[in-house]
């Protein structure tokens, strides 16, 4: 073999060993989007477990709870606050997932799920208060999505610590 017959092997098996090394790079990058995926959806499962821990806390927490979402008796003070403070994290935690959903870090069956809880808030007397009064501190793109979630609603009846 001449000098020239081996300089074309070699320039053949380096381009066999750059595709290899892409397909490589192109497996490992699409692990790293399901990892990230992953990752992020569990992520909001964690943030939304803590703010299902505020009704669940104590017997007066979870009164605050459902006086607050029924709207049947008016809170003041510390548990206006202690309410408005559960539907602020429950809200950002919402907004985090919405935008994780439209930038492809979320998977739709995780974002159905979060989405239909989140449903059920905003369809109550104090969530729907709560965003009355506190829309504008939301993005407009979740803004939009929050008021269509509440205009297409069927309002049915719901229930909360047997009311």
């Amino acid at each position: 073999m001449s000098l020239m017959e081996w300089g074309a092997l070699g320039e053949i098996l380096g381009g066999v060993a750059i595709i290899i090394s892409l397909i490589y790079v192109g497996i490992q990058i699409r692990q790293n989007t399901m990892a990230q995926r992953l990752d992020t959806s569990h992520r909001i499962s964690e943030d939304l477990a803590d703010v299902y821990l505020f009704p669940s806390g104590s017997e007066e927490m979870a009164r605050i709870f459902i006086d607050g979402m029924t709207g049947e008796a008016q809170l003041e003070g510390p548990d206006h606050m202690r309410f408005y403070g559960y539907l602020h994290k429950f809200f950002r935690t919402m907004e985090n997932a919405h935008y994780q959903y439209r930038h492809g870090a979320l998977e739709w069956p995780a974002y159905e799920g979060v989405t239909r809880q989140f449903q059920f808030i905003v369809s109550t007397t104090g969530g729907q208060r709560y965003w009355r009064e506190r829309s504008h501190w939301y993005n407009d793109e979740f803004s939009a999505f929050v008021d269509e979630l509440i205009a297409t609603n069927d309002q049915a009846s719901i229930k909360l610590g047997g009311k």
